[in-house]
């Protein structure tokens, strides 16, 4: 009897105790990382917006994010993950924004205090978390909650066609609350290609430099190295620079012309693409995975492209999709060899009617999106719903 009873204390006792314990333990290690960082202060001044970016590698998009509502005329915060507070992303913005690092436990209170309900809108970033525990949970669902503010919450779906049924978002559309960075025909588009103010150079007038970014695992650049030491052995002058976390491996006789950077600060990467005189955006027709940036999903080497004014060397099937006729440098399946060859020979003239095109492409889009944003704002207001 004695046994059972101890058994049964310890069942509602030390578990539980434990359990806390691990708990509290562990919520410390995560806040002591923020130690010394500004928190969110709950100061909000007039006609403010709250960008909510809670995927802990989306911010690049933040200053695509913040241009728009600036251009509208507000005030922006921003509340977002600690990866992306550190790496930068507003390094080369003029009119900054605030911002502050918080875990995504702390961007849950943040939201929920009262002093959040001052803002006009609130705007979240991404619609879907990917950390462990809460991959593929929508952030409303993490939350528990819709967060308060004047004129409600709009929101970013970063891949419509994976969560678009899911989570019933066509409430979301008819009350113009949700956006994608693609123009489909069933969400509104909002592209954040802005990343701040920088010259536009002249292709290298040498050496023809690329840049190929992305996470090793999310890309395809098998068919790149057997292309690149055919254009080696042609005698061709190039460089081609990888950015993106993982593991590449690259053959003892390519580099000299294939360099892995590895992840980068926003800093860095944009000072090597802007550098850059191609994207090589490394999607494989071929490959089931890469079919969602056909069917919702934006690749980001699209922003980058857009943002940078540099043409993207682009499998035909992807870059008709995004409309890159005379934008681009198209090939056909894995052939990238062609389109690498064509673009280490290409005219200066050549090369500057596709880096027009580029821009009339990204002036259109921007527009299209600014325009977007505004009518949800302007039906939002007039409704004034939460």
């Amino acid at each position: 009897m004695k046994k059972i009873f101890r058994l049964f204390r310890n069942i509602i006792t030390v578990r539980p105790v434990r359990k806390f314990l691990k708990r509290k333990i562990k919520e410390y290690k995560i806040e002591k990382q923020y130690k010394g960082l500004p928190g969110w202060d709950g100061n909000v001044k007039p006609k403010s917006v709250l960008i909510c970016e809670p995927h802990f590698s989306h911010g690049e998009c933040l200053p695509g994010w913040t241009k728009y509502w600036q251009d509208l005329g507000y005030n922006v915060d921003i509340i977002t993950r600690l990866s992306n507070y550190k790496e930068d992303p507003f390094c080369n913005y003029t009119n900054k924004p605030r911002m502050f690092a918080g875990s995504l436990a702390m961007l849950k209170k943040w939201l929920a205090d009262k002093n959040a309900r001052n803002y006009e809108y609130i705007f979240i970033s991404t619609t879907v978390l990917w950390d462990e525990g809460v991959s593929g949970k929508h952030f409303l669902d993490f939350l528990g909650f819709v967060p308060k503010c004047k004129h409600g919450c709009l929101f970013i779906d970063h891949a419509p066609n994976l969560f678009f049924n899911k989570y019933s978002e066509q409430t979301l559309v008819s009350s113009k609350r949700i956006f994608a960075l693609s123009n489909l025909p069933y969400m509104a588009q909002l592209n954040p290609h802005y990343f701040g103010e920088f010259e536009h150079l002249n292709k290298n007038s040498k050496t023809t430099s690329f840049v190929a970014v992305g996470r090793m695992a999310a890309r395809n650049y098998d068919c790149m190295i057997d292309a690149v030491r055919k254009l080696k052995e042609s005698g061709k002058d190039f460089i081609i620079k990888v950015i993106g976390s993982g593991k590449m491996e690259i053959p003892n006789d390519l580099q000299d012309v294939i360099v892995h950077l590895g992840r980068l600060n926003y800093k860095d990467m944009y000072a090597e693409i802007n550098a850059a005189d191609f994207i090589i955006a490394g999607l494989d027709p071929f490959n089931s995975e890469h079919h969602q940036y056909l069917v919702g999903c934006t690749t980001g080497n699209l922003q980058l492209s857009f943002g940078f004014n540099k043409p993207m060397i682009i499998n035909e099937l992807f870059g008709k999709h995004y409309e890159l006729d005379n934008s681009a440098l198209f090939y056909k399946n894995n052939d990238i060899y062609t389109a690498l060859k064509s673009a280490v020979n290409i005219s200066e003239k050549q090369y500057k009617s596709l880096t027009q095109n580029l821009t009339k492409l990204a002036n259109a889009t921007y527009k299209r999106s600014l325009n977007n944003l505004r009518n949800a704002v302007k039906f939002n207001h007039a409704n004034n719903k939460d």
